[in-house]
């Protein structure tokens, strides 16, 4: 039911407020807190019936990590990420009630390189998120 893409949507979703302590060289903590969306729809069919299941559901998602500056503007980074569980109810005339879950969580890396520009800092990161989705389905009942 749930495709890569509902991973990048929960991505570019994930609107986060960061929480961090950094200095010029040396090590970096920091958190952040958002929500993410996870959205899909697909047809799924009974053999006598054919129903559209529309997923769009969102949830509190957070971040933490550290790093490390080497140099004033080169540094790595890692860090854990949990995009939530959203989930949601189905009535399905068939089978009566289906309970979708999602849980997506995954570990991130990356080089981070820092530009000082007087007040602010630009900061640009590239590396890699490996993710877990785990699609939860419980079929049946009436309530």
């Amino acid at each position: 039911m749930f495709h890569k893409a509902s991973v990048v949507t929960a991505l570019v979703s994930s609107l986060a407020v960061a929480v961090s302590a950094q200095a010029d060289t040396g090590f970096y903590v920091g958190g952040s807190v958002g929500q993410t969306t996870v959205k899909d729809s697909q047809r799924v069919s009974d053999g006598e019936s054919t129903q559209t299941i529309h997923f769009d559901e969102d949830d509190t998602s957070y971040k933490i990590y550290g790093g490390y500056m080497f140099l004033p503007f080169l540094g790595v980074e890692g860090g854990y990420t949990n995009f939530g569980n959203p989930s949601k109810t189905f009535r399905n005339t068939a089978i009566g009630n289906v309970n979708a879950e999602v849980e997506v969580d995954g570990w991130e890396a990356f080089v981070v390189g820092d530009l000082p520009l007087g007040p602010i800092d630009l900061f640009a990161k590239a590396g890699v998120l490996s993710y877990d989705i785990d699609l939860k389905i419980k079929a049946g009942g009436n309530n």
